[in-house]
């Protein structure tokens, strides 16, 4: 298997584990990067209870202590998901080689807009 299909199911496993952290909070699945109708983040998921919308794209590493992030793919989130709608919050979420907990970043600013 090539070194590019062997990070891309890495990838793709990172994020179905981010999905599933976010289902143990009460999202639920609106789309995601196989049935996504705008091309925009890896998933897109509601919260029911806060009528939160969240679009994240999700970022692991092989390393197991530490990443490193450009700020153009937190503006790259941020502009797809200002693109998606005025009522998500875009993000990344992060995981880390052999941890199981998923981490999140976005900007401060995008939660104001989504809170009132």
């Amino acid at each position: 298997m090539s070194d590019r299909k062997r990070i891309n199911q890495h990838a793709r496993r990172m994020e179905d584990k981010a999905e599933d952290r976010l289902k143990e909070l009460g999202f639920t699945l609106v789309e995601d990067t196989g049935r996504r109708t705008q091309n925009l983040g890896d998933k897109i998921m509601y919260h029911k209870d806060t009528g939160l919308l969240l679009m994240i794209d999700h970022k692991s590493t092989q390393n197991k202590e530490s990443f490193s992030m450009k700020k153009k793919a937190l503006r790259k989130i941020r502009e797809e998901g200002e693109s998606y709608g005025d009522a998500v919050l875009a993000a990344l979420t992060i995981t880390f080689k052999g941890d199981t907990d998923v981490y999140i970043a976005f900007n401060l600013k995008d939660l104001l807009g989504v809170m009132y």
